[in-house]
């Protein structure tokens, strides 16, 4: 069950043939025993309901084999810088657990935006990691920090901008980069990367 970091399978229902879905791969492409798969249930969403509320150990599902170029597996450049927005996150989680277990010692930029501090996926495995590998950066912003419980947010606040953006990676025009999430957001996030500096072909 091999993969690169960065892609995604998609899932079938036998019984209800009509419902599937891509996902992106969360899990490290070294772990070859399994796919992990992070999905966000959303109150109308079809399919997500099926599988947090229903989708049990020996239920039954098809999967369509791994794929997609959204893949970085370190050979590609020096340096990587992954945005992402809410559940564009997973893949982004996959190349940085993918990129750490290797002990790849080249500079990992990770930039999330999130709603709350309730919607920080993988936060604790994140700062376990950032303490045991010295070249990964995670820089996270809220865009209603208050949240709806938990400690207060003490970090960024607001939307991916071009200020946070800067602040966030030195030397910008240098990496690559990889943006994942809702497409008003990539395509935002495209354009201050130009303004930046960044090179097209990054």
């Amino acid at each position: 069950i091999d993969f690169k970091t960065g892609q995604f399978i998609t899932l079938y229902f036998p019984d209800t043939p009509a419902y599937k879905r891509a996902y992106s791969l969360s899990s490290c492409a070294l772990d070859r025993g399994y796919y992990e798969v992070t999905v966000k249930r959303e109150a109308q969403g079809v399919v997500s309901r099926l599988l947090c509320d229903e989708t049990r150990e020996g239920s039954l599902l098809q999967i369509a084999a791994p794929q997609g170029v959204f893949t970085f597996t370190g050979a590609e450049a020096n340096s990587i810088v992954l945005i992402g927005a809410g559940v564009g996150a997973t893949p982004l989680m996959s190349v940085v657990r993918y990129l750490t277990d290797r002990g790849w010692a080249k500079p990992i930029y990770l930039l999330l935006s999130l709603r709350t501090p309730e919607d920080f996926l993988f936060r604790e495995e994140l700062e376990y990691l950032q303490h045991r590998h010295s070249n990964l950066r995670v820089v996270a912003t809220m865009t209603r920090a208050d949240g709806t419980g938990g400690a207060a947010w003490t970090g960024a606040k607001g939307r991916l901008s071009k200020e946070f953006i800067a602040q966030s990676v030195p030397d910008l025009p240098k990496h690559r980069v990889h943006i994942c999430g809702p497409a008003t957001m990539m395509d935002s996030v495209r354009a201050i990367l130009l303004e930046l500096g960044a090179l097209p072909e990054n």
